[in-house]
């Protein structure tokens, strides 16, 4: 797979840069190597080098579900484990608006 990855970088460049009748020859020599199908390798080659060396999304820990979760596993029990989908209307009649005109 490394060596894959290598002569993947190494051409990605010489295919790049090339012009379109030099590509099919880049082209038919990289699927020869790598065995894999023509229009794949095509994508790969094409593909930006950078793909997928960005920064990686660390969602924010929750900070009300520590004290919302009790509360809520609380009604969940009585009304037979719900899906959410089910439990919010039943949260809706339980739990009163803190706005009066969002009923």
């Amino acid at each position: 797979m490394k060596q894959r990855q290598a002569v993947m970088k190494e051409l990605r460049g010489q295919y790049l840069h090339t012009p379109p009748h030099e590509k099919s020859r880049i082209l038919n020599g990289f699927v020869d190597l790598t065995h894999l199908n023509r229009s794949y390798a095509r994508s790969t080659l094409r593909a930006r080098a950078t793909q997928g060396t960005g920064p990686v999304h660390h969602p924010r820990a929750s900070v009300t579900m520590a004290a919302v979760l009790p509360a809520l596993t609380e009604f969940w029990h009585p009304s037979d484990r719900l899906c959410g989908k089910r439990l919010v209307p039943f949260l809706r009649r339980i739990i009163p608006s803190p706005d009066p005109g969002t009923a």
